[in-house]
């Protein structure tokens, strides 16, 4: 889409908005008998945040407990790893048969905020975190980063540290993992972590996320541009231009590579004069960018996650909803993969007194999601799973006053807390 395009939509968004929200491992102690969890905070790290509203055209509600697509997937019925209440098989109730147990935070991250997490595999998860140094108001932020990982055998291990506010990590395996910090890419082989020079072509990055689909497949998210490496080839697509208005800047918050060519991002935007900017979804053909039909009003998109091509749920801090008959606050989002943004309400976090807040969301399937964040007054962590058939809160996740990320793979789960305090269900 041209710049004029992206200026037309954005004020045509405004103005309708004008007119119409495990035990016995290393540092690891169990949780047998958590508690439960009231069903949404602030992300881990990222010093940007924001709030949401209402929503326009292409916007459906979902059912209370329910995802509007609910054809992702079937209930696995009663029992296992996802036994359902026999009174509501959506409402709240414990999601698998182990307890979680907490892995303690190494000294490194007692000052840190927790701005990634990636599980490479049942026994390895690598934590990215940074400390303030000082800095700001009219001069430089300084930071320290630590990317950390954790061994199942061998505990704790501070691989990485440098002077920048690393911000993602992903990989495929433990011996093939990215992190990216503004222009700085690193990449972890066999041996070590080492430093990756972008092409000389690369536009000015500003790296906010890492995804890597391969080991020869790999996409990096800038403020308004998106890098690709395939193999040893780099390719690099501009695309957010400066507003030439001088209204309204904009940037890319996070993304979801669905597939090869089928990218979705978030994008923030600023406008002179204006305390509630809208939010938007954009998608990425490998060609052109194109805007979604459906804004999210003022609503920072913090986490996105899909699987077989069929959609995506995304989080955002909630705002009241009128539906049924009442204002209600949806935990999250759902987008179809094509125009329609769906609200997802969960039983048991519905508090119209209270902002609920999920801030990360993560699946090993379609039939296997999870979300975390926090929500109520006093604030209390909140976990949520969807099992194919519908959302319903976790009463027997670990108890904390904020979850902010949540991670995994096939036979493990991991939740980061504040503190930073580390949770882990294996198995599950």
């Amino acid at each position: 889409m041209g710049q004029g395009g992206w200026t037309r939509s954005l004020l045509a968004a405004l103005a309708a908005a004008a007119a119409a929200g495990c035990s016995g491992l290393p540092n690891e102690r169990t949780f047998p008998d958590a508690a439960p969890n009231a069903g949404g905070g602030a992300s881990g790290g990222d010093p940007s945040g924001g709030m949401s509203g209402a929503r326009d055209a292409g916007h459906d509600q979902a059912t209370v407990g329910t995802d509007a697509g609910a054809d992702h997937g079937s209930d696995r019925g009663a029992g296992g790893a996802d036994a359902v209440s026999d009174a509501d098989p959506c409402g709240p109730g414990p999601v698998g048969s182990a307890p979680w147990s907490e892995v303690t935070a190494p000294p490194e991250l007692a000052d840190a905020g927790i701005n990634d997490v990636w599980a490479a595999g049942p026994q390895d998860l690598f934590v990215v975190g940074s400390v303030y140094q000082g800095g700001g108001v009219g001069t430089p932020e300084l930071w320290t980063s630590h990317l950390m990982h954790w061994n199942a055998a061998n505990g704790w291990r501070d691989e990485l540290v440098v002077p920048v506010f690393l911000r993602s990590v992903s990989g495929t395996a433990v011996a093939d993992a990215w992190a990216v910090a503004d222009s700085n890419v690193y990449h972890r082989d066999g041996i070590g972590w080492e430093s990756v020079a972008l092409p000389p072509e690369a536009p000015a990055p500003g790296l906010r996320k890492v995804q890597a689909m391969s080991a020869t497949d790999v996409w990096f998210l800038g403020t308004s541009s998106l890098i690709h490496l395939q193999g040893s080839d780099w390719s690099s697509f501009q695309l957010l231009q400066p507003d030439p208005t001088g209204l309204s800047t904009r940037w890319f918050g996070t993304f979801w590579v669905e597939g090869p060519n089928d990218l979705w991002m978030s994008v923030d935007t600023e406008w002179v004069g204006s305390t509630m900017p809208p939010v938007f979804l954009a998608h990425f053909d490998g060609a052109a960018l194109t805007l979604d039909p459906a804004f999210l009003w003022i609503a920072t998109v913090s986490s996105m996650w899909g699987a077989d091509g069929s959609g995506f749920w995304f989080t955002e801090p909630g705002f009241y909803e009128f539906s049924d008959g009442e204002y209600r606050i949806p935990a999250l989002r759902r987008h179809d993969g094509t125009a329609t943004t769906s609200d997802v309400f969960i039983a048991g976090t519905i508090d119209p007194e209270h902002s609920v807040d999920l801030t990360a969301v993560w699946g090993a399937a379609s039939d296997d999601v999870w979300a975390v964040g926090s929500s109520g007054y006093p604030i209390q962590g909140v976990v949520s799973h969807f099992d194919g058939l519908c959302w319903r809160l976790v009463t027997n996740a670990p108890a904390a006053d904020q979850h902010n990320l949540v991670t995994g793979e096939a036979s493990s789960v991991w939740i980061v807390s504040d503190g930073p305090r580390f949770f882990r269900l294996a198995p599950r």
